[in-house]
């Protein structure tokens, strides 16, 4: 089985910032939807709100004062995925917010679409727009949690019909200098670079 995640946070730096929207979908052995969980997340007070967060997401800090707290999202996610491989679009970023409430590598096996969509397209940028269009996906709303991790399980479901084993997905990311991850899962065994097409082990 398989929990598609996707987090809408105040940042890009997962020891700085917070999480304030989780979307996951679970699916089955045949990439077919069995579950979900959504919901916004508490900001926490000393957190600083910046209005491109509002431009991006369309949320507002109002938005989020029923929200659960980050520490319960967090674990109920953890309840949520339980042992199914995580799937999701530029994974280590997800992982990385998900690593200070639990070590999912110790655990879980996880695949990173992004990764897959350059294998599947290596001439474009695997945005999650870029694929969206490629794969005539239709426009959901971009930036919500439950939104984006729909169109990521679209994806994924199409792309995986390339793949002969999944075994050679697992824990496998793109290396981006223009964008370089701040955390790093310890169990990747290999990524792209994406600046020369050359696969590192």
């Amino acid at each position: 089985m398989y929990t598609v995640i996707d987090f809408e946070t105040t940042g890009l730096n997962h020891r700085e910032c917070q999480i304030i929207e989780v979307g996951a979908i679970k699916l089955d052995h045949n990439i077919e939807p069995v579950a979900r969980y959504h919901s916004l997340v508490k900001l926490r007070s000393y957190i600083k709100w910046d209005p491109i967060i509002t431009e991006i997401t369309g949320l507002v800090p109002a938005d989020l004062e029923n929200g659960v707290a980050e520490s319960m999202a967090l674990s109920m996610i953890r309840r949520f995925i339980d042992n199914d491989i995580i799937v999701a679009h530029n994974a280590p970023f997800e992982l990385g917010f998900i690593n200070r409430a639990w070590d999912p590598e110790r655990w879980n096996r996880w695949i990173c679409t992004r990764y897959l969509g350059h294998l599947t397209f290596p001439k474009i940028n695997p945005s999650l727009k870029n694929l969206k269009e490629r794969f005539y996906i239709r426009d959901y709303e971009e930036h919500r949690a439950m939104s984006d991790a729909i169109a990521t399980v679209e994806i994924f479901r199409l792309m995986m019909k390339h793949v002969s084993n999944v075994e050679d997905i697992w824990n496998r990311y793109l290396l981006e200098p223009s964008r370089p991850h701040l955390y790093i899962p310890k169990n990747a065994e290999g990524f792209i670079d994406f600046d020369f097409k050359k696969f590192v082990n």
